[in-house]
């Protein structure tokens, strides 16, 4: 059984109190800390004595940032059972993200109090995507790369460039963007002034506390690439140069025509 209505604050005094709230997803000492990946199901107990007559125990839940005890609904389910008392998070989100507590009574009696648990759902951000992106008509760019993460929760992160392997310090620009429903983005941009070798790889890499690896993306200059990254003073001097030995070949074909007349 459980509370509906407003007759929360008559038991709210006896049952709360005050406790410190992480939204960065960091344990908060002394409280159980419960991971979850957004999307999947994740169970709360609220145990009470064996013996005792289930059928008479009322459990209340509810969240440390919350000013109503939890409602059933389609993502949350209660049950009570002998023993304890059981709180199911369906299809989790970002924003089940929080402390819980649970109180069970047996009429005016508190017979079961769970312990504060801190309730961490992560959103990964992964798949990582990297496309060639035009340089701005300002740059001096021979190639420009974007790389974009995936939706994804606690905010903390850290985006690292390579190039064959070794990091890249300089031409970053990364910026991120917050998302509905509590959701980061990232995205990160490269640019290269230096000429490319063709199949040079350029890898994004990402690190972030839902993944126990770091994740990547990687981008190989191809042929087509590779010509269209060459610096424009190459491109330039490419350019007047096959004009010259034009030029050149018309004055030197016109004078041995002449000569033979």
């Amino acid at each position: 059984m459980f509370m509906s209505g407003s007759l929360w604050r008559i038991y709210f005094l006896g049952i709360f109190y005050p406790v410190a709230v992480d939204t960065s997803g960091k344990v908060t000492p002394g409280i159980v800390q419960k991971k979850a990946l957004r999307g999947t199901n994740l169970m709360l107990q609220c145990p009470f004595p064996f013996d005792l007559d289930h059928s008479n125990v009322n459990v209340y839940w509810f969240r440390k940032d919350s000013e109503t005890l939890l409602q059933d609904d389609s993502r949350k389910q209660f049950h009570i059972k002998k023993g304890g008392a059981y709180l199911h998070l369906l299809n989790v989100t970002v924003l089940d993200s929080g402390i819980y507590q649970c109180v069970a009574k047996d009429k005016d009696r508190t017979v079961g109090k769970g312990t504060f648990v801190q309730v961490v759902v992560y959103a990964v951000p992964v798949p990582l995507k990297i496309v060639s992106t035009p340089p701005e008509r300002t740059s001096s760019a021979s190639l420009r790369l974007q790389c974009r993460t995936a939706p994804f929760y606690p905010k903390d992160f850290n985006l690292t460039w390579h190039e064959n392997g070794t990091e890249i310090v300089t031409g970053i620009e990364t910026e991120q963007q917050a998302k509905t429903e509590g959701l980061f983005e990232v995205i990160s941009y490269l640019e290269v002034t230096d000429p490319i070798e063709r199949g040079t790889v350029y890898t994004c890499q990402v690190y972030h506390d839902s993944i126990s690896i770091p994740a990547n993306a990687n981008y190989t200059v191809a042929n087509d690439d590779y010509r269209s990254a060459l610096p424009v003073h190459l491109i330039y001097r490419s350019t007047v140069g096959v004009l010259v030995i034009i030029l050149l070949m018309m004055i030197i074909f016109n004078h041995v025509s002449s000569d033979n007349i």
